[in-house]
């Protein structure tokens, strides 16, 4: 069984959650609260994604949308090891990758809990930008 199996069954009971079950490919879906997280490993490497959004090809405002959150994950740059990555067919998605040679269940727990937060709080950052209600910042997606 894989290593990442075994943490997540483990994160699971721990947590009173459906044990996840991979699917073809191998790849998890771990639903926290609202939010799907993909997990899998490779190559002793492990791997949490999720989608945030999708931006628009024609979006007037895409590159002050881009601006903002490069800027938004600059400053997160220290407390945060995920990143931001733009798919091809235009899905905003939060990665992180980490060694699991020797990780414990302690780690990936922390790990989890801090790409989760980090999810959260993209998110909301997502949300607040794309309100009307502070004009200066907003960051409205429109085709």
């Amino acid at each position: 069984m894989a290593k990442m199996s075994l943490l997540l069954k483990e994160f699971s009971k721990q947590h009173s959650f459906a044990e996840p079950t991979a699917d073809d490919k191998g790849i998890y879906s771990l639903f926290i609260d609202d939010m799907e997280i993909k997990c899998f490993e490779k190559l002793n490497k492990g791997y949490f994604y999720s989608k945030l959004t999708t931006l628009p090809e024609q979006a007037s405002d895409l590159p002050v949308v881009l601006k903002n959150l490069m800027n938004h994950a600059l400053v997160r740059i220290k407390s945060q090891s995920c990143s931001l990555a733009l798919e091809e067919n235009g899905d905003l998605v939060l990665f992180e990758r980490f060694d699991m040679d020797a990780i414990s269940l302690t780690d990936f727990f922390e790990i989890l809990e801090n790409y989760s937060n980090a999810l959260e709080e993209y998110r909301y950052f997502l949300v607040s930008k794309s309100s009307k209600r502070h004009v200066a910042d907003t960051m409205v997606i429109s085709p």
